[in-house]
């Protein structure tokens, strides 16, 4: 008997409804006793293809839900979720008004509103400052957190004012917020790796008795 004979009757042994249990009682017909090597059984073949096509389909990863946020391991939904565009629109004007008041309360007339006078951009630049330092140091500019709207970077580390600033300038630019990937993050956000979510929710506490 030759060596390769030798082995396909240990193979035969091995594969005995004594050795493997579990793998015999899936396969009955497969694994026991005479019928390991016996490809003709036609109930032999379905219950192979049936249990690889199982493994197959196991191995398959779960469909993406195709909601914003989820591929980067955010939440679908609530706090922590990508936040709308309405109420992120609605900070930044928000924002633009507050620095716009701060300048008129500090120069206490109109001048930086003066077509072709240099003064006009101071509300840009209190807008940039204010936005830069209140989103670095907090994670949101005022507006947003009004709007219990939050920025947050994708490695959970602070934003910090460098970041605040690249992305405060990046959205004075205009275009790179209006370009946006399907997580609703503009150029302004993927440069410094940051997304806007939504914030906590409130903790309503019952009056004491």
């Amino acid at each position: 008997m030759t060596v390769l004979a030798l082995n396909q009757a240990a193979q035969v042994e091995n594969l005995g409804r004594r050795s493997f249990p579990s793998v015999s009682g899936l396969f009955p017909l497969c694994y026991g006793r005479g019928d390991a090597l016996d490809g003709s059984s036609a109930r032999c073949a379905t219950a192979r293809r049936s249990y690889a096509g199982g493994m197959q389909h196991a191995e398959e990863p779960a469909p993406e839900t195709g909601l914003p946020g989820v591929r980067l391991g955010l939440p679908e939904g609530g706090p922590g979720s990508i936040a709308g565009w309405g109420r992120r629109i609605g900070a930044l004007f928000l924002d633009w008004f507050g620095a716009s008041l701060l300048v008129l309360l500090i120069m206490r007339d109109t001048s930086a509103w003066t077509p072709g006078s240099l003064l006009q951009l101071l509300p840009l630049a209190a807008w940039v400052l204010m936005v830069t330092v209140s989103t670095g140091l907090t994670g949101a500019s005022p507006a947003q957190h009004a709007l219990n709207l939050r920025v947050i970077r994708l490695d959970r580390r602070p934003v910090g004012l460098w970041n605040g600033l690249i992305r405060t300038l990046l959205i004075a630019l205009v275009i790179p917020p209006l370009v946006a990937d399907r997580d609703r993050r503009g150029l302004h956000d993927l440069a410094v790796g940051t997304a806007v979510v939504n914030g906590p929710r409130e903790q309503r506490t019952s009056p004491q008795r």
